[in-house]
């Protein structure tokens, strides 16, 4: 890795880390830039593998007992052309990047089925898909009824805009809007994830801290957009 570019570089032997913990081992991490587009980040940033990492009988078992509790019958939706697996996508230094992190905690993805929309981050959790709208060419809107919610479910809605700020990439602006409170993601198409440069947070004994990406203006991001719309059309 001579070429390497290094964002964050240490290396501790086993007396140092004797001396600081009681006990001794190797100690090296490093956060950098991958540039090798085969990296096998890439592949378990996009990794959707929820039959193997819960278990598909498991899976099904959930929903299964969730539908019985809430009395709900899934339904299918037209998904409308949407993008159905996402990643999330990261900012630095005004480039957009993939991120290989520390604990996959933080490797946020997104899936949509025409029944279910399934979050994944430290756990697998999903909500029953109830109308998909296409408002406009940039914009579709995702309403959902909770798996799993407040003891007045019937009453509550999760809705998600999904703005598209890219269409060639696949990129768009999550607004997810629950509890009265409205939450950004950035997020882009799973299949292009090798569109976008890597930087992989490395350490084979620790869970180390996270890299710190800059603070994206989701705002002004989504007015890019419809702005963008707006001159197409006249």
């Amino acid at each position: 890795m001579n070429d390497t570019t290094f964002l964050v570089r240490e290396v501790k032997d086993s007396f140092e880390m004797k001396r600081t913990l009681g006990y001794g081992y190797n100690f090296y991490h490093a956060i950098y830039f991958e540039r090798n587009k085969n990296a096998k980040e890439y592949d378990w940033i996009k990794d959707f593998g929820f039959e193997e990492l819960y278990g598909k009988k498991e899976y099904q078992r959930d929903i299964n007992e969730t539908k019985k509790i809430l009395k709900t019958k899934l339904k299918k939706v037209p998904l409308k052309g949407i993008i159905t697996k996402w990643c999330v996508l990261n900012s630095y230094k005004d480039s957009f990047y993939m991120y290989s992190p520390s604990d996959y905690c933080y490797n946020y993805q997104i899936e949509v089925t025409d029944s279910v929309v399934i979050d994944k981050g430290c756990e697998r959790t999903f909500d029953f898909l109830d109308t998909i709208i296409k408002k406009s060419s940039i914009l579709y809107q995702l309403k959902f009824k909770p798996a799993i919610g407040p003891s007045n479910h019937k009453k509550y809605i999760r809705t998600v805009n999904i703005y598209i700020i890219n269409s060639k990439e696949g990129i768009a602006v999550f607004e997810d809007n629950r509890f009265n409170e409205k939450h950004y993601n950035l997020m882009v198409n799973a299949n292009n994830v090798k569109h976008f440069p890597l930087i992989v947070n490395y350490c084979i004994t620790d869970k180390t801290g996270e890299f710190e990406f800059d603070k994206i203006d989701f705002q002004k991001l989504i007015k890019q957009s419809t702005e963008r719309t707006s001159v197409r059309r006249n």
